[in-house]
């Protein structure tokens, strides 16, 4: 069964699920932090931890696709290295967004609507269909 891992790695704690296509979860795992910004390696271990729990739990080569929305990866700009790392350690397509970026496209889809994030860092975030504004920000993000 083909299925996909989506993650929220925020400033707290990173959370992880497995999806199959049909919309049936199939897992979930969680680590500690994962603001990139903060604390790059510890980021890092932490996605490896919560993947390799979910690759362990499902068939790894039905895995098609691996979403992290990582806080502080667009402030750092490390998005790009996640992705290569990612990439190399479980050989799975990875696609590495901000965690804001992540929330309004689990809220929203490519609907209009505004978005108010605040915990350990602020931002607000507004989309009009498939554009998206970042109207503000406070902390690290």
């Amino acid at each position: 069964m083909q299925y996909r891992i989506g993650i929220d790695s925020g400033g707290t704690h990173v959370e992880a699920e497995a999806w199959a296509e049909d919309g049936t979860l199939l897992g979930t795992a969680s680590a500690g932090p994962g603001n990139s910004l903060l604390n790059y390696e510890q980021t890092l271990v932490n996605l490896e931890t919560v993947i390799e729990t979910l690759l362990n739990q499902n068939k790894v080569h039905e895995c098609q696709l691996i979403l992290a929305g990582v806080a502080g990866s667009q402030s750092a700009n490390n998005q790009t290295a996640i992705e290569a790392y990612l990439l190399n350690r479980f050989s799975i397509p990875v696609r590495i967004i901000s965690d804001a970026d992540l929330a309004m496209l689990k809220g929203f889809g490519y609907n209009s609507g505004i978005l108010v994030i605040a915990g350990t860092g602020s931002i607000v975030l507004g989309q009009e269909g498939p554009k998206r504004y970042r109207i503000g920000g406070w902390g690290i993000y």
